[in-house]
C-alpha cells in the first residue's frame, strides 16, 4: 500500500468510529450486597456447590465440584 492510501483508509476508519457509541458497564449482579439472588443453577452433570465467600475485604464467589457440571444464570434485560 501507498502511504497516501493507508492515510485515506485511515481517515475513513476514524470518521465511521466517530460516531460509534459505546455502552456503558452493566453490572449484573452484587454479590457483596444480595448475594446470589436471583441466579439459576443449570445442571448438566449433578450440582456444583456455589458459595458466596469472604478473602480479605472482597466478597467472592466460590464454587466446589466433584466430578459435576453446572452453571450460574442470571437473566437480564440489556436495551
Amino acid at each position: 500500500m501507498t502511504e497516501k492510501f493507508s492515510i485515506l483508509i485511515f481517515c475513513i476508519l476514524f470518521l465511521f468510529m466517530k460516531n460509534i457509541s459505546f455502552a456503558e458497564p452493566v453490572q449484573v449482579s452484587d454479590f457483596s450486597g444480595s448475594g446470589l439472588e436471583g441466579w439459576e443453577e443449570k445442571e448438566f452433570k449433578n450440582s456444583t456447590f456455589y458459595q458466596v465467600f469472604q478473602i480479605g475485604n472482597k466478597r467472592v464467589l466460590l464454587a466446589k465440584s466433584r466430578n459435576t457440571a453446572s452453571a450460574l444464570i442470571k437473566k437480564v434485560h440489556i436495551n
